[in-house]
């Protein structure tokens, strides 16, 4: 039994009732524990929220102390190179030209210096020269040169005691004279000249240098590096290179002096990106005074990122970026010193920076910890409520369902009953509704279907009067024109020296192509076949018009090209419509198979041998008739050629070589000649070879709509007089 539409309102009423009350108490459940999750979850998104800022905070911070750092660090260090430069600039003047102090035998203060001198009691109460191999030992008591170098002292001590950081001041001379202030030990084989401090110093010509960091000659073995200046005497010649050295330690104690209670670890890089002070480098490296030092690179062995750091510190710019230092997250923040052109760097790794947010996280996650049961309580009792309220709210939503589905039915069902006699025919029939909504519009709806039904029923009645008129009309008007064109065949059995066949399939009742053939006397048959433009009535009446005209025109003895002319003047005398035919037409001499045509812009025909071979006829292509009348000899030229026994003349209408399949591909003039090749006329009748070429053209066009009129006449010479 089926149920009523006010029973299956109801039911599904009470079915989404009872479904939303499951649902609703499903996901309030469901939404409880999940406000409980989502509590924590915002406590931590929070946490990691404020972390993550003060995460943040801290990474500029640190980045811009870090910078600052540098920078300070960076002008402290040039400061103290200066502190070594400057008394070098100073004294450089005074030492240009010689001084003799007059009645001195031997210099105060000053004694030889070989490796195996003795130590004076005080190294600081007086200096020390050597000689290099080269130089001649007599110069050693040489009293000039002694008084020149007892000059000179003064100049070295005050170098000396002008910086704390300064180990040992000294001036080298061009003949290997080596002069140094505090005393010390001189190595045997050691020659100034050969010294980088000494050939950059003499290259620069006169301006400061610092060289690269190298081992000390003085029998302390330090790494250390040294400021000097080339002096040059008023001739210009050089007098001696003034200079400094500086120990590497020196350097490294003065930046732990300076970073005390600063985070990060700094070091100096020279132009070769060379670690040359930071940290404990000094301890860590060992040599000989005659090797080259072989300092840590940033460019390997430091870290992977090392490169990327040289690349910003060799610009002699300052800045800051982050990168790995064995495998560690660090700031790198890097400043130039331009005494020099090195340039200073300090690392800070990121755990150190950031110490106080791992705190922070701990805390925080302490008072999460601490919350979290405040949070299931206060959404328990609250769950409590929600739920409480949800079945109160569906209660009231079911009452109210009931009542409603009451109150729609009750004109739906009237509009049922009004439907059902409308739909028994009763068209006069009219549903009345009042509710004033979307079904009182769908009773009128009704209503209006019911009128239009009326109307529409007998319009269709009419037209299927008028469409069985037109269609008897167009009937009689295709067989009128069927009976125009031959249709028996063979048209002329008692003649055996021609057979003719052809075949005419309009595209729509009637059509607009033509095919005509009558002998003239008793040895020409005259031969055409036309296409009008355009379908249907007018292009069928058109057709009769040419055709009519041109049998007479034949049957009057004229020629091919006679026929068509007097036949375009005629259709172009009171062809309004601007309507055109395409016409081939031939007389053949059906004695000697010679032929005589002449084409009016129409296809031109396929001479096909008896074994199935074909070749169009190559013609002037002429002018359709019809669009205007022209002069005799201006446009249509006739053509002759002869038959041989057996050959055929096929004539088509361009609905075969235009024949559309789905995929819109032409017939083609190939596919034609290969159909015409499938059924050569030695061994098939023409209707046999035209049945034939018809099979294919179908399977070609595969079920797609004929869009154009496809007629074909096949004349088969075969050279025999009727007995």
């Amino acid at each position: 039994m089926k149920a009523s539409i006010r029973t299956k309102i109801l039911g599904a009423l009470f079915f989404i009732t009872l479904l939303t009350f499951a649902v609703v108490f499903y996901y309030s459940l469901q939404g409880m524990r999940n406000l409980g999750r989502a509590a924590v979850a915002y406590g931590d998104q929070l946490g990691q929220g404020l972390t993550g800022d003060g995460r943040s905070a801290l990474i500029r911070q640190a980045m811009q102390e870090l910078r600052s750092t540098a920078a300070d660090q960076a002008y402290i260090t040039e400061l103290l190179l200066k502190g070594v430069s400057l008394p070098i600039e100073n004294i450089a003047p005074n030492v240009s030209s010689p001084r003799v102090v007059p009645g001195l035998s031997e210099a105060p203060g000053l004694l030889y210096s070989d490796q195996s001198a003795v130590v004076p009691p005080d190294p600081e109460e007086c200096a020390a020269y050597s000689l290099s191999t080269e130089t001649p030992f007599e110069v050693k008591n040489d009293k000039a040169v002694l008084h020149r170098l007892s000059s000179m002292v003064p100049f070295l001590i005050y170098l000396k005691n002008s910086s704390p950081h300064i180990r040992l001041a000294f001036a080298s001379f061009p003949n290997g004279v080596h002069l140094k202030y505090p005393w010390s030990r001189t190595v045997l084989g050691f020659d100034p000249r050969s010294r980088s401090w000494y050939t950059e110093a003499v290259a620069q010509k006169g301006k400061l240098c610092w060289s690269e960091p190298y081992w000390s000659a003085t029998g302390s073995n330090e790494l250390t590096i040294t400021c000097s200046k080339a002096v040059y005497g008023a001739d210009g010649k050089l007098v001696c290179v003034l200079g400094a050295d500086v120990s590497v330690e020196a350097v490294s104690r003065e930046f732990i002096t300076s970073q005390t209670g600063r985070a990060g670890m700094p070091f100096l890089v020279n132009s070769k990106g060379e670690v040359i002070a930071g940290g404990d480098i000094y301890r860590r490296l060992s040599g000989e005074w005659d090797k080259t030092a072989r300092l840590p690179s940033l460019l390997s062995g430091i870290s992977s990122d090392g490169p990327v750091l040289w690349e910003k510190m060799k610009t002699m710019t300052s800045g800051i970026l982050r990168l790995r230092i064995n495998n560690v997250p660090c700031f790198a923040a890097y400043a130039p010193i331009r005494e020099c052109r090195w340039s200073l760097a300090i690392l800070l790794p990121e755990e150190t920076a950031l110490k106080d947010v791992a705190a922070m996280e701990v805390r925080f996650k302490k008072t999460q910890e601490d919350t979290l049961p405040v949070f299931r309580s206060y959404i328990f009792e609250r769950g409590v409520i929600f739920i409480s309220l949800s079945l109160i709210l569906l209660v009231l939503i079911l009452l109210f369902g009931y009542f409603m589905a009451k109150h729609l039915t009750r004109p739906i069902f009237k509009l049922m009953d009004g439907a059902k006699e409308i739909g028994t025919g009763h068209l006069d029939a009219r549903i009345e509704l009042n509710t004033g909504d979307e079904l009182e519009r769908l009773g009128d709806t009704f209503n209006k279907m019911a009128c239009d039904l009326q109307t529409y029923i007998r319009n269709l009645n009419q037209a299927a009067r008028d469409r069985q008129r037109v269609e008897s009309e167009l009937k009689a008007a295709a067989e009128i024109q069927l009976s125009m064109l031959p249709r028996t065949f063979p048209p002329f059995p008692e003649r055996t020296e021609v057979d003719i066949y052809a075949r005419m399939i309009p595209a729509r009742e009637v059509g607009g192509d033509l095919y005509d053939f009558v002998f003239v006397d008793d040895r020409h048959l005259f031969f055409v076949i036309g296409d009008v433009s355009g379908k249907g009535m007018p292009a069928a009446l058109f057709m009769a018009t040419a055709k009519t005209l041109m049998r007479g025109f034949a049957r009057n003895g004229l020629s091919p090209a006679q026929i068509l002319h007097m036949a375009n003047n005629y259709l172009a005398d009171e062809n309004e419509s601007c309507m055109f035919i395409t016409v081939f037409c031939g007389i053949l001499d059906c004695s000697t198979g010679e032929a005589v045509c002449c084409n009016a812009g129409h296809n031109p025909p396929l001479r096909l041998a008896p074994d199935g071979n074909s070749s169009f006829l190559r013609l002037p292509p002429g002018f359709p008739l019809g669009p205007f009348a022209t002069e005799f000899s201006s446009v249509y030229k006739e053509e002759h050629f002869t038959l041989a026994k057996g050959e055929v003349l096929f004539l088509y209408t361009d609905g075969v070589t235009e024949a559309l399949n789905p995929r819109d591909e032409l017939f083609g003039e190939g596919r034609l000649e290969l159909a015409l090749a499938a059924a050569p006329p030695e061994s098939n009748s023409l209707k046999e070879t035209t049945d034939v070429l018809l099979r294919i053209l179908h399977e070609h066009v595969a079920g797609a709509p004929q869009s154009d009129d496809i007629t074909m006449m096949m004349i088969q010479f075969n050279g025999e007089k009727t007995v």
